[in-house]
């Protein structure tokens, strides 16, 4: 949780600008949710939507909400073959197999059992019990699958009967290595085969025979003494191939002189632009033409115009990061959700059903980069440009904040040597004035005025500090909130008061009117002298949020009025640390603190705690609720949207309904900062928090999802589970008793 205390701002379970920012956040799987095992080797969706993940101890068959596990069974032959499963493959016909250390099983989807193929030493039966890889051939009605030291294998799924291809160095056109790690099809139907220390293969139908590849040798670069881990073949009908020690490989096959080009991408230590490792477990293009290599030290996306890469890495200090450095192996299902099975357990994200824009600093930036993911303060200038406060910075977007890509921003850092400049990097608050002056709060150095905006050596900051001993300047170096009145009078909140801005003399002195906490005149006092939020209303009376209770101040005559949470009293306000305050279109006024959301109702003077109703059981927005809330922003349609320490919260007041957007929808993380939110002229809004700040129009959230299909998974009667004559996944419906 991101708080104010004590006059300066402390961000709590979270090491900003450190090398976690990251622009995806991802979902994880693993064994607390129920995986058999953390070691994630195949995974597959089939026909149904159910996702399959192979460990190293047990199949696993995930159906959004819990795992079901098949594992061998020694006394029973319509088990698994083995519990070590290497490879996943749904045919063309729609039947799964698994291909383990015991050898090739097939599903039986009816009775839920497997019919097994195993290395027997029969003829033509299967020539090794490591499978590794599985593939079929739609033209032929063919399996082709690898094997761990007895070659390839190819399976008319008719018969059951396998013919093997084994390494014979006296034959050109054979395989000259028996270890087959990966086989994969192209879109024109041909066969692939990655082998150990024995090159790429392609299988020529017409000849029974198989072309090898390599590198030229006079290029310096060799596959030889490297063995192929994974094969992707991507919608141009290149090779994309990952190797234990050289990296990253593209292969280009040219039919006419049976021979191809290959590209290297190397691993370079010194580089973070290059792939993150020399060693590639497995590579996916994924239907928008993006290239993932999986490594054991991360996970890299290539850029395809650049051909550079980023790699993503787990982070203690961030959920949303991957699992777990060593990958394992990489899918894209239907709805285009990219899954990651590492080696403890599995990562996973959908970019095309992400709600949310979010921009974060990433590791390695260069100039134009957010500079830095603690995002405290928004504020939007007359020409429609986004200003970002940041802890470490301040930052303006110079492209629009909806327009995707990484974003541009101008950064302006605190400077010893150009004058006028700002004395400190923690931005705490923004403000646009009447007349198109920025107003900047920060942590420890008072209040600046950007009247000239530009690059670093144009921009001139005028400053204005709190000075001791004299009553008319400041109150506090530290600011938490900005606003202007109806007036036009600057009010600024501070940790020690408030301060309203009077008038700024010839010489650039400004003279500020002083509101404190003052126990001796109870009727002019504030609540508490650390101010965290601070709102005018339509009335013209100045609402002042702080640690310890709601202060109404009259302008007028400077007499207060105190409301604090009492005992026993359930129409007080729920929390006396108020974090923000909202007056919606109907002029309702909003209360986000520390224990709940609060409306606060004038004419009664009595306020109401809001809660979801009672039908809702999602215990995640319940606590969104009851814990703090930090922002408030309203849209056209009158919804309110909250950040809170859980998620973003729409709330529609009218209906009571809720919903609670968390890092599955893209946003930059469960945890926001107090007050740091901003709807624009537009009605795109941002919030910002812990790992960067989130955008979006709330009209983008309207549109209706595609249907999802629809699988039962059991069948109760009072609570109990009722056995089928088929598994009721099967089931097309239920006849009557």
């Amino acid at each position: 949780m991101v708080y104010r205390i004590a006059g300066v701002f402390l961000l709590m379970l979270w090491s900003v600008g450190s090398a976690s920012a990251q622009d995806i956040s991802f979902e994880r799987l693993n064994v607390k949710q129920g995986l058999s095992q953390g070691s994630v080797l195949s995974m597959v969706q089939d026909k149904r939507g159910f996702m399959w993940f192979g460990t190293e101890d047990g199949l696993n068959r995930w159906d959004g909400h819990a795992f079901k596990i098949f594992r061998s069974n020694p006394r029973d032959s319509s088990s698994l073959a083995r519990n070590y499963v290497e490879a996943l493959y749904e045919d063309s016909d729609g039947t799964l197999w698994v291909g383990s250390k015991g050898g090739l099983s097939r599903f039986n989807r009816s009775s839920e059992t497997f019919t097994n193929f195993r290395a027997d030493g029969k003829p033509q039966s299967l020539s090794n019990a490591y499978v590794t890889s599985i593939v079929d051939d739609a033209q032929d009605g063919n399996l082709w699958v690898g094997t761990y030291g007895g070659g390839l294998c190819r399976m008319d799924k008719k018969t059951g009967k396998f013919t093997t291809y084994r390494k014979n160095p006296n034959d050109a056109g054979a395989l000259q290595s028996d270890i087959v790690w990966r086989v994969a099809s192209d879109r024109a139907g041909n066969i692939w085969v990655g082998t150990y220390e024995g090159g790429l293969y392609r299988y020529v139908a017409a000849t029974n025979t198989f072309l090898r590849f390599a590198p030229d040798s006079t290029s310096g670069l060799s596959l030889r003494g490297n063995d192929i881990q994974s094969l992707c073949t991507d919608h141009l009908g290149r090779v994309w191939i990952g190797t234990n020690r050289s990296g990253l490989w593209r292969f280009e096959y040219r039919s006419a002189s049976r021979s191809g080009e290959f590209t290297h991408y190397a691993n370079d230590p010194a580089n973070p632009a290059t792939i993150g490792s020399p060693k590639v477990s497995a590579v996916l293009e994924t239907r928008s033409g993006e290239v993932w290599a999986a490594t054991d030290i991360g996970l890299s996306r290539m850029n395809a115009a650049s051909e550079e890469f980023l790699t993503y890495r787990r982070e203690r200090a961030d959920a949303g990061s991957l699992v777990n450095d060593e990958v394992l192996s990489l899918y894209e299902d239907r709805d285009g959700t990219i899954w990651v099975g590492t080696r403890d357990g599995i990562t996973f994200f959908n970019p095309r059903t992400r709600k949310f824009l979010t921009y974060r600093a990433l590791p390695n930036m260069v100039a134009g980069g957010l500079s830095s993911n603690a995002v405290w303060a928004f504020a939007e200038d007359k020409e429609g440009k986004l200003w970002v406060g940041t802890e470490d910075g301040l930052n303006r977007m110079e492209s629009q904040a909806l327009s995707g890509g990484g974003g541009v921003f101008e950064v302006f850092r605190a400077s010893d040597i150009l004058p006028n400049q700002l004395e400190d990097n923690f931005i705490s608050a923004l403000h646009t004035g009447p007349e198109g002056t920025l107003w900047i709060g920060t942590n420890e150095t008072g209040l600046y005025a950007l009247r000239k905006t530009g690059g670093n050596d144009k921009a001139n900051f005028e400053h204005y500090l709190a000075v001791e001993g004299d009553k008319t300047s400041l109150a506090s170096n530290s600011v938490s909130a900005i606003i202007h009145d109806i007036k036009g009078k600057l009010w600024v909140a501070t940790g020690n008061g408030v301060s309203r801005l009077d008038g700024i003399d010839a010489s650039g002195k400004a003279r500020f009117t002083n509101f404190r906490r003052n126990p001796n005149t109870p009727d002019k006092s504030l609540a508490s002298p650390l101010v965290f939020a601070i709102h005018e209303d339509r009335t013209g009376m100045i609402w002042i949020g702080t640690e310890s209770g709601l202060t109404r101040l009259d302008p007028k005559t400077g007499l207060t009025k105190i409301y604090r949470s009492e005992s026993g009293r359930l129409e007080s306000l729920s929390d006396n640390s108020i974090q923000a305050i909202y007056e919606d279109k109907a002029g309702n006024l909003w209360l986000a603190t520390e224990g709940g959301l609060n409306k606060f109702d004038r004419a009664s003077e009595k306020f109401s705690v809001i809660e979801p109703r009672q039908e809702v059981v999602d215990t995640k927005l319940n606590e969104a609720l009851k814990g703090a809330i930090l922002a408030i922003q309203e849209d056209k349609r009158g919804t309110l949207w909250i950040s809170t320490n859980q998620g973003l919260v729409r709330f529609a007041p009218s209906t009571g309904d809720m919903r609670l957007y968390d890092t599955r929808d893209g946003l930059q993380g469960t945890e926001f900062i107090t007050g740091a939110a901003l709807t624009t002229r537009d009605g795109t809004m941002v919030f910002g928090g812990t790992n960067g700040f989130s955008v979006f129009h709330p009209d983008s959230l309207l549109a209706r999802r595609n249907a999802v299909p629809v699988v039962f998974t059991d069948f109760r009667q009072s609570g109990k589970s009722v056995r089928l004559d088929t598994v009721i996944t099967e089931k097309h419906y239920l006849a009557r008793r």
